[in-house]
């Protein structure tokens, strides 16, 4: 009796300890718990939450690894004891974590297997170590084992009857066919889903509904089916309204059950929904409003209260960064752009998963960045060249080869070898590209052949890119292809043609916020009027371009001097530059003086327009009357195509009713993250394709590599495989541009009201 009053009084003093933060006081009170030979349960519940202390709060994982060795033994002796066999699951399920995270996958998934078997009475912990498996399996890239074992997490949680979690298992396991490209047997799992979706109704059926929508969208997104997906989108964001008006689940007080399962928290989905919204809106080339979605989901992953070491926030972070960069980049906001992209870059390196999976994409970033900026060509030659080196993701690699023929073009002769071949390499007509990857193969096609003024071959180039992205609402690619197209017309002295490609672009620009291809459009019309005799005309437009000039000049001054430009601009091998750009104060500034900067960036824009190495191809064009406005790329990388897992640590209580919150210990329940990017973080990786014109401005394209998706149902009707198609996972592209004569336009951030979640 003494003993169990000591036993009692020990175990409140560690749970009062470890609510205080004094983890080392609450080990030594378990530990002497265990001193006094308590029962086996008690025994067993110390050791699991000591390896908890130990894990979450030491380096001392192999003394954590002991004392559930030994509260598992102890739990096999239980007999028929259903409380002990559930310690010893929860034992099994943090061993195999600690396993895992020491990328020891092997040792980790033989645990989970030893006690399967036995968890198939305990329909919660079945499922729960079911779907932890299917995790280890992902995370060593054994595609085939993972559909296995999500097929089993769906029979049993059908045969359960728990239509919640059967839900969840065939939304898992419909994303994950899709990031293998088997659209078929995806689309399946994905109708059985909507099937039963339409009927369901009980526990966090918005929560599913919104998670089912996210993986629509996205994967239209994925393969530029902007029209497709704008219904959808409409449906989740509606979706995301409900939810944040719902109030929280209360735990289940009568034991763990099988639909105990927090997928995800309402945070997540408010993050995902801004993320695609901010997709959607950048692929129709709202930049302002994609900011607007990017800004808001960026506050959400920094709000007070969130775990910054939960990974898929750490993931979705960096997605809704590139995407920012991205269109602050096509905005012309250089400086606010590169501020970013230190971010970006600091936020993957702490966190190794990020460090793998987004290396491409950010070499892609500040590759595109060095061509917008336009003050070292070979440096953005060497980002690309370091971005191939770190994928082997076909459609990133093309689009990665489309940015690195616009660098070629814009250093001119000397790469001109290297320009001839990669142009040659580049097939448009391919099946397996997704429509805008292949609007911006044509787009780069057509504009080599203009500069070798094969000019019958760049219109019919040209003119797939507008039929592709005119279908498809892809705003910047029509934009780029009609000035390119007027531009070829002008050269041929068929100036009412160019003139009806030259104003709609510009109309287009001025509305996407793409102020290079404002100012590209724009020249032409300046001397389409001159020539027509407006003049009039010609003054307000001449105006408008030499307002513009003046902000680049500005933007171009802040940006070039910068530390960061250097610190980023010469990162290709070697360790991060992290301590570099820690070091750097926030407005910090190199040691020109703002005269000096000011006479370099004069220097660098009249090169624009009369540099040796344009001027020599320019001299070869049938006109060259316009000055060149030069483009940039811009990117933003979701990269999925390097799947990542949740392996967040959840803190778990001594109190064994706890419900698992968002799988700490389970297979990604955002899968679509692997779809995402690239609808973002270059929609996936947004990475762009950056096009200059020796004489006019060319453009940069950029997208986000997802895997290609089904065909969802129209907003309210049944989902049918799409059969009109075939792509691999795609990226979706964005025809970004910006102007290389003039530099951007630093104007003031618009701020909006950011407080609550409101979706327009």
């Amino acid at each position: 009796m003494d003993s169990d009053k000591a036993i009692n009084g020990l175990l409140a003093m560690a749970e009062y300890f470890r609510t205080q933060h004094q983890v080392k006081e609450a080990v030594h009170c378990l530990l002497a718990t265990l001193e006094l030979k308590p029962s086996p349960r008690v025994e067993m519940r110390s050791r699991v939450q000591l390896a908890l202390l130990l894990h979450h709060h030491t380096d001392n994982s192999s003394e954590a690894i002991n004392h559930l060795e030994k509260a598992m033994l102890l739990g096999r002796s239980g007999g028929q004891v259903a409380e002990l066999h559930e310690i010893r699951f929860e034992a099994a399920s943090l061993m195999a974590r600690i396993y895992a995270e020491q990328s020891l996958f092997q040792q980790a998934k033989s645990i989970l297997r030893k006690v399967l078997d036995s968890a198939a009475h305990f329909p919660y912990w079945y499922l729960r170590l079911t779907l932890q498996l299917a995790d280890m399996n992902a995370c060593e890239r054994d595609n085939d084992a993972v559909t296995i074992t999500l097929s089993k997490a769906v029979e049993y949680s059908q045969a359960k009857g728990v239509l919640y979690t059967q839900l969840l298992c065939l939304l898992c396991k419909g994303s994950h066919l899709l990031t293998l490209k088997n659209y078929q047997e995806a689309g399946r799992v994905l109708n059985q889903c909507h099937g039963l979706l339409d009927s369901y109704t009980g526990l966090h059926s918005t929560m599913l509904h919104a998670f089912y929508l996210v993986i629509q969208v996205t994967h239209l997104l994925s393969a530029a089916q902007v029209k497709l997906a704008k219904p959808h989108l409409k449906q989740l964001q509606q979706k995301a309204k409900l939810l944040s008006s719902e109030l929280p689940s209360r735990p289940n007080q009568g034991g763990l059950t099988a639909e105990d399962f927090d997928w995800l928290s309402k945070e997540h989905v408010f993050v995902l929904v801004y993320l695609v919204s901010s997709l959607h809106a950048s692929s129709c080339g709202n930049m302002e409003r994609a900011i607007l979605y990017a800004e808001k989901a960026l506050q959400i992953t920094c709000q007070d209260g969130i775990d910054a070491n939960i990974q898929v926030f750490n993931v979705l972070r960096a997605h809704v960064m590139e995407t920012m960069i991205s269109c602050k980049i096509v905005e012309g906001k250089y400086s606010e752009s590169l501020k970013l992209l230190g971010e970006l870059v600091k936020c993957c390196h702490s966190h190794p998963k990020l460090v793998y999976s987004h290396r491409s994409s950010l070499h892609t970033l500040i590759g595109i960045y060095i061509l917008s900026v336009g003050n070292n060509l070979e440096q953005a030659v060497a980002q690309f060249h370091c971005a191939l080196q770190h994928t082997n993701f076909e459609p990133l690699r093309l689009f990665i080869s489309l940015n690195l023929v616009i660098a070629y073009v814009k250093i001119g002769p000397a790469r001109e070898s290297e320009l001839s071949a990669l142009v040659s390499s580049i097939q448009p007509d391919q099946e397996s590209l997704s429509q805008s990857l292949r609007a911006a193969a044509y787009y780069v096609k057509g504009l080599y052949c203009f500069i070798v003024l094969k000019l019958h071959d760049a219109k019919h180039y040209l003119r797939e890119t507008l039929a592709i992205a005119s279908d498809a609402d892809l705003n910047k690619l029509t934009a780029s292809a009609l000035v390119l197209l007027a531009q070829i017309y002008l050269a041929l002295g068929t100036r009412k043609e160019a003139k009806d490609m030259a104003s709609p672009a510009l109309e287009i620009a001025r509305k996407t916020s793409d102020v290079s291809l404002e100012v590209w459009s724009a020249l032409l019309v300046t001397d389409l009027q001159r020539t027509s005799g407006d003049l009039s005309g010609e003054a307000a437009s001449r105006s408008f371009v030499d307002s513009l000039s003046k902000q680049l000049v500005k933007e171009s001054t802040d940006t070039i001097h910068h530390p960061l430009n250097s610190h980023l601009s010469q990162w290709t091998t070697g360790e991060w530059p992290v301590a570099k750009l820690h070091a750097v104060q926030p407005n910090g500034i190199s040691a020109h003086s703002r005269e000096d900067a000011q006479n370099e960036v004069s220097v660098v824009s009249t090169e624009r327009v009369l540099h040796p190495s344009l001027t020599s191809v320019s001299n070869r064009l049938p006109y060259a009357g316009t000055p060149a406005a030069a483009h940039q790329p811009c990117t933003s990388s979701y990269q999925i195509h390097n799947e990542y897992h949740v392996n967040a640590h959840q803190g778990h209580h001594i109190n064994q009713h706890q419900r698992l919150v968002h799988p700490a210990q389970q297979v990604n329940p955002v899968y679509l993250a692997n779809h995402l990017h690239h609808v973002n973080s270059m929609h996936q990786v947004h990475p762009a394709v950056h096009h200059t014109n020796p004489t006019y401005p060319v453009n940069s394209f950029q997208f986000s590599r997802h895997p290609h998706p089904y065909n969802p149902a129209p907003a309210n009707g049944p989902t049918q495989i799409n059969t009109s198609y075939s792509h691999s996972s795609d990226p979706f592209l964005h025809c970004y541009q910006t102007d290389h004569m003039h530099a951007m336009h630093p104007q003031q951030l618009h701020r909006y009201n950011n407080s609550g979640y409101s979706f327009k």
